[in-house]
């Protein structure tokens, strides 16, 4: 029911549009800035129309190394619960842990998370291994 996609270049964008957009919606282009790649890539959330109403759906760089993030908002069907889902590309290292920290106060700041009565599912391209600061931080976060 939800789809989170990764280094999809600009024009794939319309044609997933084309391809699955009778039964999904499909974000806009969360561009990776800047980026090593040869071709300007990002992320992109896809989501089962019958099954969740979205709500908000917005792209965010937290930072200028190698970032992009769509968080997306909306009420999954049918047992009418929120969720949020996350769809990171994080860089490596030190940049890494700040968008990482970044997200988790975006999720503390506007969905009241931990605490709130929502689901979140955070997919990505984490640029880590599970001994990095970077995910024992994510751990610690929540």
């Amino acid at each position: 029911d939800v789809v989170c996609l990764q280094e999809v270049e600009g024009p794939q964008v319309e044609r997933l549009r084309a391809d699955f957009g009778q039964d999904f919606d499909v974000t806009g282009l969360a561009e990776n800035c800047p980026t090593s790649a040869s071709v300007p890539n990002g992320v992109v959330v896809m989501t089962r129309k019958a099954r969740m109403s979205v709500l908000t759906a917005s792209p965010i760089v937290w930072n200028t190394e190698g970032s992009a993030t769509y968080v997306l908002y909306g009420t999954y069907q049918p047992h009418g619960r929120r969720l949020v889902v996350i769809n990171s590309h994080v860089a490596w290292g030190e940049q890494g842990l700040d968008q990482v920290e970044r997200t988790v106060d975006h999720l503390r700041t506007n969905f009241g998370w931990p605490h709130a009565d929502l689901d979140v599912v955070w997919c990505g391209d984490f640029n880590a291994t599970p001994e990095d600061d970077m995910i024992q931080g994510l751990h610690e976060f929540g």
